[in-house]
């Protein structure tokens, strides 16, 4: 009840001022006419910027749209890679170890054939270290070359032009040789 009086009071005021004004203001008053004139210039002014406001509005909704389809055609290209590759670790894995079983039978049965079981052990390690550094140096440049599509992609939607070349597609490309089945 007490907002209700408050209300009641200020419109009251308001149309007490207006009163005042208008008698005060004679109607064909070169500064009421300025006045309005300021008004019609600021009304526009308000109803320009609404409309840039709701075009900006428009653009940061299709951008964050077009990001997101970004990211998801990034990660879904991803996942084939990923299941690829934890594929062809495994097979690695699965002959290495038919091959490490296959050296066990051979050295259980001659121990004077061969490498010595020392140097055999050091040289199984060298080559699953290398094993794993080729991996691990195929992964970074697959990670990178899906970096620079997502890259490109993202530059080519925002017209911010092409991204310099960089030598990781060249990499990618002599990885791509070396370690593809």
């Amino acid at each position: 009840m007490d907002l209700r009086n408050q209300v009641a009071t200020l419109t009251a005021e308001r149309d007490g001022l207006k009163t005042q004004a208008s008698s005060t203001i004679p109607q064909d008053s070169p500064d009421l006419k300025a006045l309005q004139d300021r008004i019609a210039a600021l009304q526009q002014e308000k109803s320009s910027l609404e409309a840039s406001l709701n075009e900006v509005r428009a653009k940061a909704t299709e951008l964050s749209s077009q990001t997101a389809t970004l990211v998801s055609e990034y990660f879904s290209g991803l996942a084939p890679c990923l299941t690829s590759l934890q594929a062809s670790v495994q097979r690695e894995k699965d002959a290495l170890l038919s091959e490490k079983e296959a050296w066990t039978k051979s050295a259980g049965q001659s121990t004077t054939e061969g490498i010595s079981g020392g140097s055999w052990e050091e040289e199984r390690i060298q080559v699953l270290r290398e094993r794993d550094e080729a991996l691990t140096s195929w992964r970074v440049s697959r990670l990178r070359f899906f970096h620079m599509q997502f890259s490109t992609r993202s530059t080519e939607s925002t017209g911010a032009g092409e991204p310099a070349e960089e030598p990781v597609e060249t990499e990618l490309h002599a990885n791509r040789e070396q370690w593809s089945p």
